[in-house]
């Protein structure tokens, strides 16, 4: 990233709405093998006084459904489902050798190490590398009033990247929490609530993907980051909405593709192993890395470097801006190809194809950002084929 936009970027703060890329598709371990109990109902009176058993969080994700009834007597928020996130020895809430690491309430509330002070809001979680992200319901009283009548829940959980991932659904409420794993130590998590009764408990489907559904909220340049798609010789793909924000005013306020590698698929400028090859706006201009320069440079041609868009002779800038703010269909799509690395951004109207050269077999990811905007509904897509590249045109 250049320097010069580091003043705005450290103006800036960073607002994710729902976390955001495992790979999606990913088998799901047997219900067998995650709990020595397969408990199908549970009563909870008091907090925490039952429990199930514990369930495995693997790489290969596990995801447990059931039903919530709260009380008739339910009034607040925490009157509904828990789940309790903890190593030990058996699979089992304070089983030998217990180490618990969240406690994630379904009222998007969360906190850490079994103290209460720890939580979501608190210095102390997001110093330890702990993340939580919410979407929440527009009436709580209402989401208390469903649950009441009996709402629909889902856990989905995986361990990816030296990380764990719980992806908590009640109703209209998810929320999505990440802390870091421990080496050689099994996760568990054991369902649990207050005042609330779970029924038809069962696992099975698919582990979490951190990129259906998810969104971005880029209120300054570079201040959230999608985690990273690697880019591979059978393509990538990825779909969103762009909408700019009502004081958006200049082209570059929109999305933004940056392509890298690094030793784990994430924007992280103060690592050793990040290196960016290019920074690519959906405006049509691009950039780095050192020596290149930018798309209108020589520097950047005569590196191997090239851009080319539909803009034609008369394209509508303010138009173009205009529809932003209103709200645009998007699609990103990437290819590593005889040598090289071609990335199609379509925003709108307008695409453009960037390619560049690459040596050697490392792992070359991309992620999404941008400035003034919001990204919404980020899904992975089927590659379709890049202008240039396959006959077949590319379309959101």
């Amino acid at each position: 990233m250049r320097k010069k936009f580091l003043a705005a970027l450290l103006a800036t703060s960073l607002v994710f709405t729902i976390a955001p890329v495992i790979p999606a598709g990913t088998a799901v371990t047997a219900a067998a093998e995650t709990a020595e109990t397969a408990v199908t109902e549970l009563n909870c009176v008091e907090f925490l006084d039952a429990q199930t058993d514990g369930y495995e969080v693997t790489e290969s994700g596990i995801e447990i459904t059931f039903k919530s009834t709260s009380a008739s007597s339910a009034k607040d928020n925490w009157e509904t489902p828990a789940l309790i996130a903890y190593t030990a020895d058996e699979p089992k809430f304070k089983g030998a050798n217990y180490k618990e690491y969240a406690i994630i309430r379904s009222d998007a509330f969360a906190w850490k190490d079994g103290v209460f002070d720890n939580n979501k809001d608190s210095d102390n979680w997001k110093n330890s590398g702990y993340t939580f992200d919410a979407k929440f319901p527009e009436d709580w009283a209402a989401w208390v009033e469903a649950n009441k009548a009996g709402a629909d829940c889902k856990v989905k959980a995986v361990k990816k990247d030296g990380k764990i991932q719980i992806e908590f659904t009640n109703g209209n409420l998810t929320s999505v929490t990440t802390f870091p794993a421990e080496d050689g130590k099994k996760t568990y998590i054991s369902l649990s609530g207050q005042n609330c009764k779970l029924t038809n408990i069962k696992t099975g489907g698919e582990a979490p993907d951190r990129t259906a559904g998810a969104e971005l909220d880029c209120v300054g340049f570079w201040t959230a980051h999608t985690d990273g798609r690697e880019i591979t010789e059978s393509g990538t793909a990825l779909t969103f909405k762009n909408t700019s924000n009502p004081s958006a005013s200049n082209n570059y306020e929109t999305p933004v593709v940056a392509v890298y590698t690094n030793s784990e698929p994430k924007v992280n400028n103060d690592s050793p192993d990040y290196k960016e090859y290019v920074v690519i706006r959906s405006d049509n201009y691009a950039w780095e890395p050192a020596g290149v320069g930018n798309s209108t440079e020589a520097t950047w041609t005569s590196s191997g470097y090239d851009i080319k868009a539909n803009l034609g002779t008369s394209f509508d800038w303010a138009a173009w801006v205009e529809a932003n703010k209103a709200g645009t269909d998007c699609k990103v799509q990437a290819i590593k190809k005889d040598g090289k690395v071609y990335v199609e951004v379509t925003n709108g109207n307008l695409t453009s194809v960037t390619s560049f050269p690459i040596t050697g077999n490392e792992k070359i990811y991309l992620s999404l950002t941008g400035e003034n905007c919001k990204l919404t509904d980020i899904k992975t897509a089927n590659y379709t084929g890049i202008n240039d590249i396959i006959s077949e045109p590319s379309a959101p």
